[in-house]
């Protein structure tokens, strides 16, 4: 009987991975929050990778998804990142020691992320909602790539991110006649999200306080 070739590429097997069930105990499905983050290894690639690490090490960095519950994590699928020192003729040298194939270069996080996520999607699997730290929180390509998908999402961001209300509404300028049409523009200017949150606070504090004015003394 001839043996069946063995598929092509990583793809496949991350994907028979991701949907395994092994035994009794099913991998998390997508129900659960989908988490993207890091993990690193001990390794004689040299990354400087002070935000994760909290110090310099020499380690890998990859950037994985994972399923997650309140009570286990399973991941689903991971790439390497290599950082843009490991392109061109000068890591040539360290590419070819570490067994790095031409066609793997430096990548932004976020896009491999989104790769992922489509690969995951491709067999199946989209998650209910999806959870990131502040590095792919605070970059707007990649909130893009999410709401491109319609994938929920609840990401981490900085305090000192600006955004516009959520009614705030850009409008588009009376065109003059002259040159190109100016585009939509909001006439409010943004604030922090640290400042969305407190006004939230006050708002809700303040509509509580309403309503046991109105309720009377117990």
């Amino acid at each position: 009987m001839p043996r069946r070739s063995p598929p092509s590429g990583p793809a496949p097997h991350r994907g028979h991975t991701a949907t395994r069930n092994p035994g009794p105990h099913p991998v998390p499905t997508p129900s659960p929050p989908t988490v993207t983050r890091r993990h690193l290894r001990r390794s004689t690639l040299t990354v400087i990778q002070t935000q994760a690490l909290g110090k310099v090490g020499n380690c890998q960095i990859g950037v994985s998804v994972h399923a997650a519950s309140d009570t286990a994590s399973c991941p689903l699928s991971w790439r390497l990142f290599l950082p843009g020192s490991w392109d061109g003729s000068v890591a040539a040298g360290r590419r070819a020691r570490c067994r790095i194939s031409e066609g793997e270069h430096h990548r932004s996080k976020w896009q491999p992320a989104l790769d992922m996520l489509d690969e995951l999607a491709a067999v199946g699997l989209r998650p209910a909602v999806l959870v990131a730290d502040t590095g792919y929180g605070a970059n707007a390509d990649f909130r893009h790539g999410l709401e491109d998908r319609g994938l929920a999402y609840a990401l981490r961001v900085k305090g000192e991110m600006t955004a516009h209300a959520e009614s705030a509404v850009p409008l588009q300028p009376l065109y003059g006649g002259l040159g190109p049409r100016s585009l939509p523009r909001y006439r409010t200017h943004p604030v922090s999200l640290r400042e969305h949150v407190l006004a939230q606070g006050r708002d809700r504090a303040a509509a509580d306080d309403t309503e046991a004015d109105r309720a009377g003394p117990a």
